[in-house]
């Protein structure tokens, strides 16, 4: 089942964050925000650190720790809190 997961991370959620960055123009410089850091936000980081990014933040609703996958893709994590009326 291992294999199959690393499988699904190369042909789905890769290729999908890879796409949006290529889609957003990502060049070497560019200063990246990606909403969301579940698998295809943290696949997204990943790509525009490929494609040259000099910044990229990663923003997610979930205020929990950050993981060790997301310090290892060395990004800058920034919370959002919303209050509700």
């Amino acid at each position: 089942m291992e294999k199959i997961e690393d499988l699904t991370l190369l042909s789905d959620i890769f290729p999908t964050g890879y796409d949006g960055a290529v889609k957003a123009g990502v060049t070497a410089g560019s200063t990246v925000y990606i909403a969301g850091a579940g698998p295809v936000g943290l696949a997204c980081a990943a790509s525009c650190q490929l494609l040259g990014a000099a910044v990229v933040i990663v923003g997610d609703m979930i205020p929990e720790g950050v993981s060790p996958k997301r310090e290892a893709l060395d990004v800058k994590r920034l919370t959002c809190a919303i209050e509700f009326l």
